[in-house]
């Protein structure tokens, strides 16, 4: 996507008492906020990088948010540790905001916050909002030019969107002349935990995904599909896409080497310290297309 405008949110101090799976603490252990932050800033810099002109920090709204609502009471410390994960909470699209409503509840005020930045600070138009009983986190949302590939929950409790919320948002969708197709999520926290977009049409892979990519090559939704084998560069599958850029997290030289050997730019983030919170390159922003004023 071609854009000079990127919101991100600076994770707070509370960041490492967020949302983490027990196993995933166990295997990488309590993210550093210190070095979550160098990391913050060096993705900041990676954008500006690519051609962004302009990175607008939602962190600065957040005292002026709480001292207007209830939220500091209802968060672990201050605010939503989880605050930073900006992709879950809103997509963005030229026509304006589509707010979501995340399937853990822990996370469900933090959309108040983006409505209140988005909206009322910001002045970006909000063309729809997820309510209850549907759940859409915007992490199960890949967007192939003007085609939405679509995640679903497919696994015991753990419900992060259900079909429920992506009736509604289909329905905000097709106002606008865009398509979608749904996917389920069983393995992966969300749908671009394990997929993403690189430009021209082309989309990286956990198996789990590949055949409802692939499916779609027939009616030119997707030109190809690059998989990975399970157990090897799964996490260098989520890339954040922007002004004809990789972003993608350091450490995989191989999926590195495939990437480039398409002819992408790429520019390798480490990402260890988000990676610890169930988190990658996507999760940490929302890109503004040129054409949304």
């Amino acid at each position: 996507m071609k854009c000079k405008k990127v919101i991100v949110c600076t994770p707070n101090e509370w960041y490492a008492e967020g949302i983490t799976p027990g196993e995933v603490r166990k295997k990488f252990g309590k993210p550093d906020y210190r070095v979550a932050l160098e990391q913050h800033q060096a993705y900041c810099d990676a954008l500006r990088q690519t051609g962004v002109t302009e990175i607008i920090d939602l962190a600065s709204y957040r005292e002026k948010f709480s001292r207007l609502t209830s939220w500091s009471d209802e968060s672990p410390g201050h605010f939503s540790p989880d605050d930073c994960f900006v992709e879950d909470l809103a997509l963005v699209t030229e026509h304006g905001v589509i707010l979501t409503n995340p399937g853990h509840p822990q996370r469900r005020q933090e959309v108040n916050f983006m409505n209140y930045a988005l909206d009322f600070c910001l002045g970006y138009p909000i063309i729809g909002r997820i309510q209850d009983p549907g759940y859409l986190d915007g992490g199960d949302v890949v967007r192939v030019e003007n085609h939405y590939f679509l995640g679903y929950s497919d696994r015991g409790n753990d419900i992060r969107t259900n079909h429920a919320g992506l009736n509604q948002l289909e329905t905000i969708l097709k106002k606008f002349g865009y398509t979608s197709s749904r996917i389920p999520v069983r393995e992966p926290l969300h749908l671009s935990t394990g997929s993403s977009f690189i430009g021209k049409r082309t989309v990286l892979t956990i198996s789990e995904f590949l055949p409802y990519y692939f499916n779609t090559i027939e009616n030119s939704v997707v030109s190809s599909v690059i998989a990975v084998a399970v157990g090897s560069d799964e996490y260098a599958t989520n890339t954040r896409f922007v002004n004809e850029h990789v972003l993608m997290p350091a450490g995989f030289p191989a999926m590195k080497m495939m990437v480039r050997d398409l002819g992408r730019k790429i520019t390798e983030l480490n990402m260890s310290e988000f990676r610890k919170q169930n988190g990658s390159t996507t999760c940490l922003s929302l890109l503004i297309p040129n054409t949304l004023k």
